[in-house]
């Protein structure tokens, strides 16, 4: 259980460092 809820939290985290990349190439263009 408490893996499970470690895996989702790094999914997440994962995640939103994708976002943010995503974000700071849609300011440079």
């Amino acid at each position: 259980m408490i893996a499970v809820t470690a895996n989702i939290i790094r999914a997440q985290r994962e995640r939103r460092a994708t976002v943010d990349k995503d974000r700071k190439t849609e300011e440079q263009v």
